[in-house]
């Protein structure tokens, strides 16, 4: 899971978009990003990119992403790998990815299982990769990578970026969301969105989505029609208005109801036997049978729908928020060392 923010205005609001983008992933990244930060931006005609591995803070210092302006940009807080082998978190495997042309930028939110496969088609075709690297056990680049070329070959043979995006998504498995800007259209931004969460809020002549709702806090009060598109849908945003079309129309989003009480009372025994754990240490160990619980289905079922990208992160979040709120459970944001980077912010919770 990565966090996302993009915004697109009609450039008569003033505001600082680095900023405002920095902020709004700055909120979200204790959930499960923070270790890689980068935005894209179009200004003039061409597009603007700072990346660097680490959070927010840490990228505020080792680049220039601040500088960034622009009435359309995207940006990217990642959760990789690299938790496990720190020495995969790298500037070239953080988002977003150009494609070769250099003429939009693409960010991705999950994990598409079948990467591999595509990746070989695609460097058979001659595509060179910009985040592979060689690993102790061969050549490696993250995943997301590839819906960038893929894309780059849909325009290459006549596709708009909307038929371009449902066409190579109709190859994956797993979870994606995917978002991209196009230099030749800066007054649109396409998000492609299969099952991750996403929270779009609008404004006059100007809009922002964040992956979580609280990335939306520093504009809420001029902001304030926020909504929630459906799964599996095509969102095209532009200053004035949002476009929700169906992303692949023959593969049908399984119906999902979480109890929130129970899975409130499934947290709550974890953390009785656990003491304190984390967003992320959560979410594991509920695991298929915690999960199933909640959702009223079997373990088996719930580890279906987890191998086909349904991922239920936002009543996952309102669980814990009540928790809180009801004086049952302390939140703190704690910092640790994870994927190489010493003071990762984490949502942490343990009893109150």
């Amino acid at each position: 899971m990565c966090m996302l923010t993009g915004y697109i205005s009609d450039g008569t609001k003033g505001r600082e978009i680095a900023g405002l983008l920095l902020e709004a992933l700055e909120l979200q990244e204790p959930y499960w990003g923070a270790h890689a930060t980068g935005i894209a931006t179009i200004n003039d005609g061409g597009l603007c990119l700072e990346k660097d591995k680490g959070h927010v803070a840490r990228v505020r210092k080792t680049t220039k992403i601040e500088s960034l302006e622009g009435a359309i940009g995207i940006a990217h807080s990642r959760y990789g790998i690299g938790f496990w082998k720190p020495e995969l978190n790298t500037k070239e495997k953080a988002h977003p990815f150009f494609d070769c042309k250099k003429r939009f930028a693409l960010m991705h939110n999950g994990d598409i299982a079948n990467y591999k496969e595509i990746w070989a088609e695609l460097e058979g075709r001659g595509h060179k990769f910009s985040s592979r690297s060689m690993e102790s056990d061969g050549p490696a680049i993250t995943d997301s990578e590839i819906a960038a070329h893929m894309l780059e070959e849909m325009l290459d043979g006549g596709k708009g970026v909307g038929e371009g995006l449902k066409q190579i998504c109709s190859r994956f498995s797993g979870t994606f969301l995917l978002a991209v800007i196009h230099r030749d259209f800066p007054k649109t931004l396409w998000i492609a969105n299969w099952h991750q969460p996403l929270a779009v809020a609008q404004g006059d002549g100007e809009a922002l989505f964040t992956s979580y709702e609280i990335g939306l806090t520093g504009v809420r009060g001029e902001l304030t029609r926020v909504f929630y598109p459906p799964k599996n849908s095509l969102i095209t945003l532009s200053p004035n208005s949002v476009e929700v079309r169906s992303l692949l129309p023959m593969r049908g989003v399984p119906r999902v109801k979480v109890d929130i009480e129970v899975l409130g009372e499934e947290i709550i025994q974890i953390l009785q036997r656990k003491n304190e754990r984390d967003f992320s240490q959560l979410d594991r160990d509920l695991g298929n049978e915690g999960w199933g619980r909640a959702l009223g289905i079997s373990p088996d079922e719930s580890a279906a729908q987890r191998k086909d990208g349904i991922d239920i992160v936002r009543e996952y979040i309102e669980a814990l928020n009540r928790l809180v709120k009801q004086g049952r459970v302390f939140q703190r944001i704690a910092r640790r060392p994870e994927a190489g980077i010493e003071d990762t912010p984490r949502y942490s919770y343990r009893l109150a």
